[in-house]
């Protein structure tokens, strides 16, 4: 939170560059937008950015600093990792858990070294030999452990660019986030297609009797502008495609804005339990990281 309580979000796209302040009770109290006319243009950006930052300044009588930045480019990429530890006595998981997330982060930073990780995803934990692909109790002990983890990635030599373009106009990012990781996490939904012709190839291709036995108990998501073009009553679905509703998912300025800000303020976000732990590295972490440049 900024010292005169307020917190920026920015969704940085290639077509639109949109901005959302959130006031001390992480109520939207301003949002703003300008489309992109020349595209791949940083300078462009620069100028949009400069315009937003000032619009939003006078309607809140505020100075804006430090931003959260939502981004999405092609060169975003995925890293999958699974660390196992096997012990002799039982152990506690809060003993182990997150020294394991660590253990794994240094060994992508030290292979890594031209990228940025942006987010740390952990996809599924076995837990002596029970799987578990959300929270779980930590207080319980165990002798085997496996954690699957995926890393978003990006290559430093963009990510600068995305900060001096800030810095440019004498703004800091606090945190960056995929937006594209970001928008799914926040719809919590399947999204399957845009259009009835995607749908039933969708349907015909794939077996959803693993993810979705039950459909009356799932929603179908359409998404994208083309979704505009139809109402609830344009799809005629086989019974056994019975969904309990089918949503059409618009996207406006604050909305998107919204979700990085849930997201950034999330206990779901560990990036933040790794930028608070390397302030506590232990001396022989330090040892390591400074003989491993």
């Amino acid at each position: 939170m900024n010292k005169n309580n307020y917190s920026t979000v920015i969704d940085f796209g290639s077509n639109n560059l949109r901005l959302s302040v959130f006031n001390k009770d992480s109520k939207n109290i301003f949002s703003i937008s300008k489309e992109i006319l020349v595209k791949n243009d940083f300078e462009e950006h620069s100028k949009l950015l400069n315009f937003l930052i000032r619009s939003a300044e006078k309607k809140i009588s505020s100075h804006l600093e430090n931003l959260v930045v939502l981004y999405d480019h092609p060169e975003f990429y995925s890293i999958d990792l699974s660390i196992k530890k096997d012990f002799d006595q039982p152990v506690h998981l809060k003993d182990i858990y997150y020294s394991l997330i660590m253990e794994a982060n240094l060994l992508i930073t030290h292979n890594y070294i031209k990228d940025k990780i942006i987010h740390l995803i952990t996809a599924k934990s076995i837990i002596d030999g029970k799987e578990y692909f959300e929270n779980f109790n930590n207080d319980k002990k165990t002798k085997s452990i496996i954690i699957e983890l995926k890393y978003l990635c990006l290559n430093f030599e963009r990510y600068n660019k995305i900060l001096n373009i800030f810095k440019k106009n004498n703004l800091q990012i606090l945190n960056l986030y995929c937006s594209s990781y970001i928008k799914s996490f926040s719809l919590k939904k399947v999204v399957l297609a845009r259009v009835e012709e995607i749908i039933k190839l969708v349907f015909k291709d794939i077996c959803f009797s693993d993810e979705l036995n039950n459909f009356q108990n799932s929603t179908l998501v359409l998404t994208g502008s083309g979704s505009n073009l139809f109402d609830k009553n344009s799809f005629h679905l086989d019974i056994k495609y019975n969904f309990a509703e089918i949503s059409f998912y618009e996207e406006n300025d604050s909305e998107i804005c919204n979700a990085g800000y849930n997201f950034d303020k999330s206990e779901n976000n560990e990036m933040k339990f790794l930028s608070k732990s390397k302030k506590k590295l232990g001396f022989f972490e330090k040892f390591f990281n400074l003989f491993s440049r």
